[in-house]
Protein backbone atom coordinates (compact mmCIF):
# COMPACT_ATOMS: atom_id res chain seq x y z
CA UNK A 1 0.00 0.00 0.00
CA UNK A 2 1.53 3.27 -1.12
CA UNK A 3 0.72 6.66 0.96
CA UNK A 4 1.48 10.15 -0.89
CA UNK A 5 1.69 12.71 0.80
CA UNK A 6 1.32 16.35 -0.85
CA UNK A 7 2.37 19.43 0.72
CA UNK A 8 0.05 22.39 0.18
CA UNK A 9 1.22 25.35 -2.61
CA UNK A 10 2.10 28.51 -0.73
CA UNK A 11 0.23 30.98 -2.02
CA UNK A 12 1.65 34.63 -1.74
CA UNK A 13 -0.49 36.99 0.31
CA UNK A 14 -2.73 40.04 -1.41
CA UNK A 15 -0.50 42.20 0.39
CA UNK A 16 2.87 40.41 -1.21
CA UNK A 17 1.38 40.42 -4.03
CA UNK A 18 0.87 43.90 -4.17
CA UNK A 19 4.63 44.54 -2.68
CA UNK A 20 5.55 42.38 -5.69
CA UNK A 21 3.60 44.11 -8.43
CA UNK A 22 5.18 47.98 -6.79
CA UNK A 23 8.64 46.69 -7.53
CA UNK A 24 7.96 45.52 -10.67
CA UNK A 25 6.57 48.77 -12.01
CA UNK A 26 8.74 50.88 -9.82
CA UNK A 27 11.95 49.54 -10.06
CA UNK A 28 11.45 47.76 -13.90
CA UNK A 29 11.45 51.47 -15.87
CA UNK A 30 14.10 52.41 -13.95
CA UNK A 31 16.12 49.26 -14.78
CA UNK A 32 15.30 49.15 -18.70
CA UNK A 33 16.14 53.37 -18.36
CA UNK A 34 19.84 52.25 -17.25
CA UNK A 35 19.94 49.58 -19.85
CA UNK A 36 19.17 51.80 -22.45
CA UNK A 37 21.53 54.69 -21.55
CA UNK A 38 24.40 51.70 -21.31
CA UNK A 39 23.60 50.91 -24.19
CA UNK A 40 23.94 54.12 -25.86
CA UNK A 41 26.95 55.33 -24.18
CA UNK A 42 28.53 51.95 -24.89
CA UNK A 43 27.62 52.60 -28.86
CA UNK A 44 28.94 56.45 -28.50
CA UNK A 45 32.26 55.20 -26.43
CA UNK A 46 32.92 53.35 -30.00
CA UNK A 47 31.86 55.53 -32.71
CA UNK A 48 34.29 58.29 -30.84
CA UNK A 49 37.29 55.98 -30.27
CA UNK A 50 37.28 55.07 -33.83
CA UNK A 51 36.96 58.82 -34.66
CA UNK A 52 40.14 59.42 -32.94
CA UNK A 53 41.88 56.67 -34.42
CA UNK A 54 40.68 57.71 -37.83
CA UNK A 55 41.78 61.15 -37.45
CA UNK A 56 45.07 60.02 -35.85
CA UNK A 57 45.88 57.85 -38.83
CA UNK A 58 45.19 60.95 -41.17
CA UNK A 59 46.99 63.08 -39.29
CA UNK A 60 50.34 60.98 -39.41
CA UNK A 61 49.67 60.21 -42.87
CA UNK A 62 49.67 64.02 -43.54
CA UNK A 63 52.78 64.71 -41.18
CA UNK A 64 54.40 61.74 -43.74
CA UNK A 65 53.52 63.16 -46.76
CA UNK A 66 54.69 66.54 -45.90
CA UNK A 67 58.04 65.44 -44.56
CA UNK A 68 58.92 63.84 -48.16
CA UNK A 69 57.41 66.48 -49.56
CA UNK A 70 60.35 68.37 -47.72
CA UNK A 71 62.99 66.22 -48.65
CA UNK A 72 62.06 66.44 -52.44
CA UNK A 73 62.59 70.28 -52.38
CA UNK A 74 66.08 70.17 -50.55
CA UNK A 75 67.74 68.54 -53.98
CA UNK A 76 66.68 71.41 -55.68
CA UNK A 77 67.16 74.12 -53.57
CA UNK A 78 71.05 72.60 -53.36
CA UNK A 79 71.40 72.82 -57.27
CA UNK A 80 70.16 76.92 -57.48
CA UNK A 81 72.63 78.55 -58.14
CA UNK A 82 74.97 75.82 -56.95
CA UNK A 83 78.34 77.36 -59.96
CA UNK A 84 80.65 75.18 -57.96
CA UNK A 85 78.61 72.04 -58.78
CA UNK A 86 77.90 73.01 -62.11
CA UNK A 87 81.58 73.60 -62.68
CA UNK A 88 82.81 70.24 -61.26
CA UNK A 89 79.99 68.29 -62.88
CA UNK A 90 81.00 69.49 -66.55
CA UNK A 91 85.11 69.05 -65.85
CA UNK A 92 84.60 65.76 -65.14
CA UNK A 93 82.32 64.89 -67.89
CA UNK A 94 85.06 66.17 -70.26
CA UNK A 95 88.10 65.62 -68.74
CA UNK A 96 89.85 62.67 -70.66
CA UNK A 97 92.98 62.43 -68.43
CA UNK A 98 92.18 59.56 -65.54
CA UNK A 99 94.41 61.54 -63.22
CA UNK A 100 92.62 64.84 -63.70
CA UNK A 101 89.16 63.06 -63.63
CA UNK A 102 90.21 61.43 -60.27
CA UNK A 103 91.22 64.97 -59.13
CA UNK A 104 87.62 66.68 -59.80
CA UNK A 105 85.69 63.48 -58.82
CA UNK A 106 87.62 63.93 -55.12
CA UNK A 107 86.40 67.59 -55.26
CA UNK A 108 83.33 67.02 -56.07
CA UNK A 109 82.59 64.12 -53.78
CA UNK A 110 84.18 66.79 -51.22
CA UNK A 111 81.64 69.46 -52.20
CA UNK A 112 78.91 66.87 -51.60
CA UNK A 113 79.60 65.53 -48.19
CA UNK A 114 79.79 69.08 -46.98
CA UNK A 115 76.21 69.90 -48.59
CA UNK A 116 75.49 66.10 -46.61
CA UNK A 117 76.24 67.29 -43.15
CA UNK A 118 74.14 70.47 -43.94
CA UNK A 119 71.16 68.41 -44.53
CA UNK A 120 68.90 66.53 -41.72
CA UNK A 121 68.32 62.96 -42.36
CA UNK A 122 70.22 63.01 -45.88
CA UNK A 123 72.89 59.95 -46.27
CA UNK A 124 74.22 59.89 -49.79
CA UNK A 125 74.26 62.19 -52.82
CA UNK A 126 75.19 60.74 -56.47
CA UNK A 127 75.82 62.71 -59.34
CA UNK A 128 74.65 61.10 -62.73
CA UNK A 129 75.09 62.13 -66.22
CA UNK A 130 72.19 62.79 -68.26
CA UNK A 131 72.18 59.32 -69.43
CA UNK A 132 71.94 58.21 -66.09
CA UNK A 133 75.70 56.96 -65.91
CA UNK A 134 76.97 57.52 -62.57
CA UNK A 135 79.90 59.88 -61.98
CA UNK A 136 80.28 60.95 -58.57
CA UNK A 137 79.13 59.69 -54.95
CA UNK A 138 79.43 60.28 -51.43
CA UNK A 139 79.07 56.53 -50.69
CA UNK A 140 81.21 54.13 -49.88
CA UNK A 141 79.73 51.70 -52.29
CA UNK A 142 78.79 52.34 -55.42
CA UNK A 143 74.63 52.71 -55.56
CA UNK A 144 72.72 49.70 -56.75
CA UNK A 145 70.82 49.79 -60.23
CA UNK A 146 67.18 49.95 -58.69
CA UNK A 147 68.10 52.54 -56.21
CA UNK A 148 69.48 54.57 -59.16
CA UNK A 149 66.80 53.87 -61.28
CA UNK A 150 64.31 54.53 -58.56
CA UNK A 151 66.11 58.65 -58.48
CA UNK A 152 65.68 58.54 -61.97
CA UNK A 153 62.35 57.85 -62.34
CA UNK A 154 61.42 60.31 -59.18
CA UNK A 155 62.98 62.80 -61.17
CA UNK A 156 61.20 62.34 -64.61
CA UNK A 157 58.29 62.20 -62.31
CA UNK A 158 58.65 65.03 -60.88
CA UNK A 159 58.07 63.42 -57.16
CA UNK A 160 54.74 62.40 -58.07
CA UNK A 161 56.34 58.75 -57.61
CA UNK A 162 57.64 58.73 -54.19
CA UNK A 163 59.66 55.76 -53.94
CA UNK A 164 61.08 53.60 -50.75
CA UNK A 165 63.78 51.79 -51.41
CA UNK A 166 64.36 48.22 -49.24
CA UNK A 167 67.96 46.79 -49.76
CA UNK A 168 68.89 44.20 -47.65
CA UNK A 169 66.99 44.99 -44.29
CA UNK A 170 63.70 46.00 -42.92
CA UNK A 171 64.51 49.91 -42.65
CA UNK A 172 63.63 51.57 -46.13
CA UNK A 173 65.26 54.83 -47.60
CA UNK A 174 63.89 57.49 -49.90
CA UNK A 175 65.37 57.78 -53.38
CA UNK A 176 65.01 61.72 -54.85
CA UNK A 177 66.71 63.20 -57.93
CA UNK A 178 66.52 66.92 -59.51
CA UNK A 179 67.64 67.43 -62.80
CA UNK A 180 70.77 69.97 -62.83
CA UNK A 181 70.94 72.54 -65.55
CA UNK A 182 73.10 75.83 -65.36
CA UNK A 183 72.49 79.30 -65.97
CA UNK A 184 71.95 78.84 -70.17
CA UNK A 185 69.41 76.16 -69.10
CA UNK A 186 72.02 72.96 -70.44
CA UNK A 187 70.89 69.99 -68.86
CA UNK A 188 74.31 68.54 -66.82
CA UNK A 189 72.94 65.25 -65.83
CA UNK A 190 70.99 64.95 -62.73
CA UNK A 191 71.79 64.49 -58.74
CA UNK A 192 70.21 61.90 -56.63
CA UNK A 193 70.00 61.64 -53.03
CA UNK A 194 69.51 59.17 -50.36
CA UNK A 195 67.49 59.90 -47.23
CA UNK A 196 67.35 57.69 -44.13
CA UNK A 197 63.48 56.95 -43.70
CA UNK A 198 62.81 58.16 -39.94
CA UNK A 199 59.58 60.10 -40.08
CA UNK A 200 58.17 56.70 -39.27
CA UNK A 201 60.17 56.88 -35.77
CA UNK A 202 58.36 60.35 -35.34
CA UNK A 203 55.03 59.00 -36.25
CA UNK A 204 55.39 56.08 -33.80
CA UNK A 205 55.97 58.55 -30.82
CA UNK A 206 53.08 61.05 -31.91
CA UNK A 207 50.43 58.43 -31.77
CA UNK A 208 51.24 57.38 -28.62
CA UNK A 209 50.86 60.69 -27.38
CA UNK A 210 48.23 61.36 -28.96
CA UNK A 211 45.75 58.27 -28.57
CA UNK A 212 46.60 55.96 -25.95
CA UNK A 213 46.37 51.51 -26.66
CA UNK A 214 46.52 51.90 -30.27
CA UNK A 215 49.03 50.78 -32.81
CA UNK A 216 50.16 52.52 -35.60
CA UNK A 217 51.01 51.04 -39.09
CA UNK A 218 53.02 52.70 -41.74
CA UNK A 219 52.30 51.38 -45.52
CA UNK A 220 53.70 51.86 -48.58
CA UNK A 221 52.40 51.62 -52.01
CA UNK A 222 53.05 48.04 -52.53
CA UNK A 223 51.03 47.39 -49.58
CA UNK A 224 53.96 46.38 -47.49
CA UNK A 225 54.14 47.48 -43.90
CA UNK A 226 57.14 50.33 -43.14
CA UNK A 227 56.53 50.30 -39.43
CA UNK A 228 54.69 49.86 -36.64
Amino acid sequence: MNVESHTPKRRLTLSQQLFLLLVVFSLGPLFLSNLWGYLRTRTATVASAYQDVRDVAQLEATQAGRWMDQKQRVLPSLIAGNQHLFALTRSLETCGDPIICDGVRSALQEHLGAKIEEIDALSELHVLSDQGELLATTAAENPTREFLSACLVDSMTRGRDRTLIYEGGDEPAMATSAVMRDAAGENLGFLCGRFTFEVHRMLVTASDQRVAHTVSYLVDTEGRVVCS
